[in-house]
């Protein structure tokens, strides 16, 4: 697993930042766009946000998949990091989608976004955007685990950082 120490965000030629996100840890037993986060999940979202908040992140615009896991764990980020977000349910953002569409979306988004969704596609969405590739293998997301990536211009990206869940 790889951890980079958490230093403040340089912006010399970025365009601009994402950070992916897969969900906090979720209850079992409901329908599974129903599961919500447990006490873990929640606590796993909000240390992600106070080290977006470390990190010295202010992109407000929050991407989240329908499910309702994905949201609540976008909505505790948020609060934790002490953003203004502006939440978006977007499509394309299910375990088994294609990234295609996202990674089209990122390479013309403007503003820095935060992007929480699910296994596989966030291992394959970190890939794709890192190296090309869109190999889960490269990747590996625990629940609350996040990646930090800017785009120095159309389609090149650059890995900042990655923060397992828990530290």
């Amino acid at each position: 697993m790889i951890f980079f120490d958490a230093q403040p965000f340089y912006y010399g030629d970025i365009t601009m930042r994402v950070v992916l996100m897969r969900h906090g840890e979720a209850e079992h037993g409901r329908g599974d766009d129903a599961r919500r986060l447990t006490a873990n999940g929640v606590a796993q979202a909000e240390s992600q946000g106070r080290m977006l908040k470390k990190l010295g992140w202010t992109g407000t615009e929050v991407w989240h998949s329908r499910k309702v896991r994905a949201e609540e764990t976008a909505r505790h980020l948020a609060e934790a990091a002490g953003l203004a977000a502006v939440f978006h349910e977007q499509s394309g953002l299910l375990p088994e989608d294609d990234v295609e569409d996202i990674a089209s979306l990122l390479n013309e988004q403007v503003e820095d976004v935060i992007v929480v969704g699910h296994l596989p596609y966030m291992s394959y969405m970190a890939s794709h955007l890192a190296a090309g590739n869109a190999s889960s293998s490269m990747w590996q997301f625990g629940t609350g685990a996040m990646l930090v990536l800017s785009r120095m211009g159309r389609g090149a990206w650059e890995v900042e950082g990655f923060y397992p869940q828990g530290l």
